[in-house]
């Protein structure tokens, strides 16, 4: 049993790694839009 338990505990962080590192992309790739929304405001607003 001990080893079924250890392999669980192995899948369970690497899942948690996985969903950070997802989490992560979407942080940027939306800082990203919204950096991208800010530039076109203040062009439209330029011109």
């Amino acid at each position: 049993m001990p080893v079924v338990v250890e392999n669980a505990n192995l899948l369970l962080k690497e899942y948690e790694e996985e969903a950070r590192r997802k989490e992560r992309r979407v942080e940027r790739q939306r800082n990203m839009a919204y950096a991208l929304a800010a530039v076109a405001v203040i062009f439209c607003a330029v011109k």
